[in-house]
């Protein structure tokens, strides 16, 4: 990844998008700490500036950031465990009852969030694994829903789910921004940026090609945009790499 200069709002949803190799896909781990940066910073509104090679998940979560991964059966989710763990590892302190876990408190927890998410069948006991692709995802999306975040970074987060799935998280993400949530979403489907986002910045060679807003913002010119991409000897872009939310 080159330097790059990149900024997300309050309640935006910004898409990461380009051809393979292009680099878009690495800006959500980068952002969670969870890919190792050699330099840049990390800016949040109200909070004071991280070094982006300093950044780790745990820091990245307290911060107030989320990420869901592209693989469901790698580091999103544990598919031998069932639904209300994976639901509900990040927030396991909160069930914790005079030392022992409360997985009662825990199982209705995870109900209540398969009926707002929707998943099917809603069976907290379940494993994950034993879920479609479409509900497991809807699994993984309530555990960081649930709590909240500033910033949501997602990795193709309707790879392998079929219509209905789909047209549910877009319903999801669209109503947490307008609560003030902000996104970022890195994907390769076109269709998918063009419904659900404000802006999508278009990565080629590990740095930005161009930046899509408003009406641009279509199946069709975002193609466009990745593949005039591979036209263009890009420039050298600013020397600090910075990632910037308010």
């Amino acid at each position: 990844m080159k330097p790059t200069d990149l900024t997300v709002g309050r309640g935006e949803i910004v898409g990461l998008t380009g051809l393979i190799g292009s680099g878009y896909e690495e800006l959500p781990y980068l952002a969670f700490g969870a890919r190792p940066a050699t330099g840049g910073t990390l800016e949040v509104v109200g909070q004071s500036a991280v070094r982006l090679s300093e950044l780790n998940p745990r820091r990245a979560i307290d911060m107030g950031f989320a990420l869901l991964p592209g693989d469901r059966n790698g580091p999103s989710g544990v598919s031998s465990l069932p639904i209300y763990e994976n639901m509900l590892l990040p927030d396991l302190d909160r069930f914790f009852r005079g030392g022992r876990l409360d997985n009662g408190a825990m199982k209705r927890e995870a109900v209540r969030l398969g009926v707002e998410f929707e998943v099917r069948p809603n069976d907290p006991q379940m494993k994950l694994s034993a879920l479609s692709g479409g509900n497991a995802q809807k699994v993984l999306i309530a555990r960081w829903m649930n709590r909240m975040p500033k910033l949501l970074l997602l990795d193709e987060p309707t790879q392998g789910v079929d219509v209905g799935t789909r047209a549910h998280i877009f319903a999801a993400l669209k109503a947490e921004t307008a609560k003030g949530m902000s996104i970022l979403c890195a994907s390769s489907d076109t269709e998918q940026l063009a419904e659900i986002c404000d802006r999508v910045i278009v990565f080629a060679r590990g740095r930005v090609h161009k930046v899509l807003t408003r009406g641009d913002v279509t199946k069709d010119g975002i193609a466009e945009a990745c593949y005039a991409s591979v036209q263009l000897d890009l420039h050298p872009g600013a020397e600090n790499e910075t990632l910037g939310t308010n």
